[in-house]
C-alpha cells in the first residue's frame, strides 16, 4: 500500500502520526524510535499535535497535563501510524477514509450536506457513516440528557422497547391526522431510548452498535447511513 503523507491541515483529527521534517525522506526519531504525534482537540477547539506519550501526562485525580504544538513550518509532513486497506480494517474502531491521497468527501442522508468520510466496520464488512448520530453524541443539553437518564436500562431491555416503539409508529402512521401529538411522544421517545442505548457501546463497541440497530426492523434506515469504499481506500485509525 502506497505511503501516505498529509500535511498539517490534512491531518485528522483522532489519528497517529510520525512527522517528516522539511526535505526528510525519513520519520523524525528520538533515542533511536520513531516521535509520535496524536492529534486531539485542545481546550481553545482547535486541533493542537501532542507528543505521545510524553506530551500526554496523566498526575493526581484524573487531572491530564498536555503540551501540544501547532502552526508547523512549511514543508513539515506527517504519515499516519498505521493505514488499512478495506479488507484489513478491524470492527469496533473509527477510521478517516483517503481514496488517491485525499480525504474522501461524503453526502450523507438525502442533504447537500457534505463531510470528511469517517467510517466504522460493521460486522457483515459493511462501512457505516461515524461522524453521525448515534455514533456520535448530541450536543450536551441538559433537558435531553435528564430525558435520556430516565431510561437506563440495560442494553436487553433498551432494546425490547424500541422494538415495540417501532411497533408503535407503524400503527400510528395511518392515524397520524388524528393523533399527531401522541405520534410525536412515541417518536421523541425512541430518540430518548435509541441515545441510552448508544451510550452501551460508544466507546468500544460501535460494531455491536450497528448490529444491534440493524435487528430491529426499520430502525437501520433510519438512524444508519452506509458507504461503499472502493478498493484503493486508505483508512486510518482514529483513537
Amino acid at each position: 500500500m502506497t505511503q501516505l503523507f498529509l500535511t498539517e491541515q490534512e491531518v485528522p483529527l483522532g489519528s497517529k502520526v510520525h512527522i517528516y521534517l522539511p526535505e526528510s525522506q525519513s520519520a523524525d526519531e528520538f533515542n533511536g524510535e520513531k516521535v509520535v504525534f496524536q492529534t486531539l482537540l485542545s481546550t481553545r477547539l482547535t486541533k493542537r499535535f501532542y507528543e505521545v506519550p510524553s506530551g500526554i501526562q496523566q498526575v493526581a485525580d484524573g487531572v491530564i497535563l498536555a503540551q501540544g504544538m501547532e502552526g508547523f513550518v512549511e514543508g513539515v509532513l506527517f504519515s499516519p501510524v498505521e493505514v488499512h486497506s478495506v479488507e484489513s480494517a478491524v470492527v469496533n474502531k473509527r477510521y478517516a477514509v483517503f481514496i488517491d491521497g485525499k480525504a474522501a468527501i461524503t453526502e450523507f442522508r438525502d442533504s447537500k450536506a457534505s463531510h470528511k468520510c469517517e467510517v466504522v466496520k460493521g460486522y457483515d464488512s459493511e462501512f457505516a457513516l461515524s461522524f453521525l448520530y448515534p455514533f456520535v453524541q448530541p450536543v450536551y443539553n441538559g433537558a435531553f440528557d435528564y430525558q435520556v437518564k430516565r431510561y437506563s436500562y440495560d442494553s436487553d431491555t433498551l432494546v425490547s422497547k424500541l422494538r415495540e416503539s417501532q411497533e408503535q409508529i407503524a400503527l400510528l402512521r395511518d392515524k397520524s391526522r388524528n393523533l399527531p401529538s401522541f405520534l410525536s411522544k412515541v417518536e421523541n421517545e425512541q430518540v430518548y431510548l435509541l441515545e441510552a442505548l448508544a451510550r452501551h457501546y460508544r466507546q468500544d463497541s460501535l460494531s455491536d452498535l450497528i448490529r444491534t440497530v440493524k435487528s430491529i426492523d426499520g430502525l437501520a434506515e433510519k438512524y444508519l447511513s452506509f458507504q461503499q469504499l472502493p478498493a484503493n481506500a486508505q483508512l486510518v485509525p482514529l483513537n
